[in-house]
């Protein structure tokens, strides 16, 4: 993602064969390597090949950190529906101090995971799941 930032790097990215980076991409969205397994690889890498999805990366991760991670843009403060956020403590794509801008949401329920990385739903789903679940039902 860092190397991504940087513009003609990323236009190079999004032209290549992804195998190398799927794996090192894992292990940065995940805080337990130990939960990737042979079949997440696979299902990244075949994802990260489709049609247009390495230039749609390359594109998204240029927004990070510009105007809040374009949350004005989004008139996100406007937001008025119940909205539930959760955030893995220890993601390394997206530092958690980005949850600051979604806390202008009126209706904001915020959940941080400790010992988690950037997707709760994939290494603590059965936890991620039921606070989902239990949001749904309130």
């Amino acid at each position: 993602f860092k190397l991504a930032k940087i513009k003609w790097i990323a236009d190079l990215m999004s032209k290549l064969d992804t195998k190398l980076l799927v794996n090192q991409t894992l292990k940065d969205v995940y805080f337990d390597d130990a939960k990737i397994t042979d079949k997440q690889v696979e299902l990244y890498y075949d994802m990260s090949m489709h049609e247009g999805n390495r230039a749609a990366f390359s594109d998204r991760v240029q927004q990070i950190g510009k105007d809040g991670f374009c949350i004005k843009s989004f008139g996100i403060q406007d937001i008025q529906a119940k909205t539930l956020l959760i955030w893995g403590k220890e993601d390394k794509l997206l530092d958690i101090s980005l949850a600051e801008n979604f806390k202008k949401i009126p209706n904001l329920k915020y959940i941080v995971y400790d010992s988690c990385g950037h997707s709760p739903q994939e290494e603590i789903p059965a936890k991620s799941v039921a606070d989902v679940l239990n949001f749904l039902k309130n």
